[in-house]
């Protein structure tokens, strides 16, 4: 039900794919910071010692290892970081409703501006505590991994050794799995409150309510639609490869091109996958409520 939902709502695909675009848009500021000041060092250094092998590296070091710069490219990245967030939210703001209300039986829902303007507030903080339980999950996952890796480093028996790999084993599927779960979770609770009009910690608690209802479909599904996600982008690495061979013998403006396009057929493929999960994630969140029509934002006039 979901992915027909998302299908008959297909004109979101292009603003799925220029949101995508545009999050990756904003970390490119600290990734050409991050590259260009080292480079930088290493060309002043080979100036100033022209004899040296090891001039360019020490150049590179002297400038990657300073406060300024780590600082520069923190506070690049973490501003892009934050950028990409709220843009993301502002698509799941309008989205879902629009979802929401085709999943409700609307046959021409328009809520995709009245939800950006009405939801977007309750859908930051909900973004926000889906970010830190992302976090509580990753946390986990690195100090059950220190703490196997530092168990493990010492002189152990062999029965040791099998028991403390059956249990390292054990405690990293956990931390996978919370957060693939925390993942889950966090889009439910978008859903819930973008379609319902809940508030952060009541959708939540409606998401992890549902996801225990309901495990295997929660489950399968994001485990689904992340492993297409990879698979779209597994289908363009060929023709990526065909078009480093070729840059290589023509002109890198002839490629300009060909890699934009290549990058828009990326972008429109991830913008489909992820549609179809905001759909089929909208009518698992909302299932105990199928049988009334869920409050919607107002409708805005064409």
């Amino acid at each position: 039900m979901g992915v027909r939902a998302a299908g008959k709502e297909a004109w979101l695909l292009p603003v799925g794919a220029v949101v995508a675009l545009l999050r990756s848009a904003a970390l490119v500021p600290a990734l050409a910071v991050g590259l260009a000041l080292p480079l930088e060092g290493a060309a002043r250094a080979m100036r100033e010692r022209p004899l040296s092998f090891v001039a360019p590296l020490e150049g590179a070091l002297a400038v990657g290892t300073s406060v300024r710069y780590v600082a520069l490219v923190a506070g690049l990245a973490l501003t892009g970081a934050a950028l990409s967030a709220v843009l993301r939210v502002l698509y799941l703001a309008g989205a879902l409703p629009t979802l929401g209300a085709r999943l409700a039986g609307d046959a021409s829902p328009r809520a995709f501006a009245a939800g950006v303007a009405w939801s977007l507030p309750r859908q930051l903080a909900t973004a926000l505590l889906a970010a830190l339980a992302e976090l509580a999950a990753a946390g986990y996952l690195l100090a059950a991994t220190t703490g196997v890796l530092q168990a493990g480093a010492g002189e152990l028996s062999m029965e040791r050794r099998l028991a403390l790999a059956t249990l390292g084993a054990l405690a990293l599927a956990i931390g996978v799995a919370g957060l693939l779960v925390t993942r889950v979770l966090g889009d439910a609770a978008a859903a819930r409150t973008a379609i319902l009009g809940e508030r952060p910690g009541a959708a939540f608690a409606g998401a992890a309510r549902g996801y225990l209802a309901r495990p295997g479909a929660f489950t399968f599904g994001g485990l689904a639609f992340a492993v297409a996600t990879i698979a779209v982008g597994s289908l363009l690495q060929p023709a990526t490869a065909v078009l480093g061979q070729v840059a290589e013998r023509l002109d890198g403006a002839l490629m300009l091109g060909p890699q934009l396009m290549l990058a828009l057929v990326a972008a429109l493929g991830a913008a489909a996958v992820d549609l179809g999960w905001l759909g089929t994630v909208s009518a698992l969140a909302c299932a105990e409520v199928e049988a009334s029509p869920p409050p919607l934002p107002p409708r805005v006039s064409a």
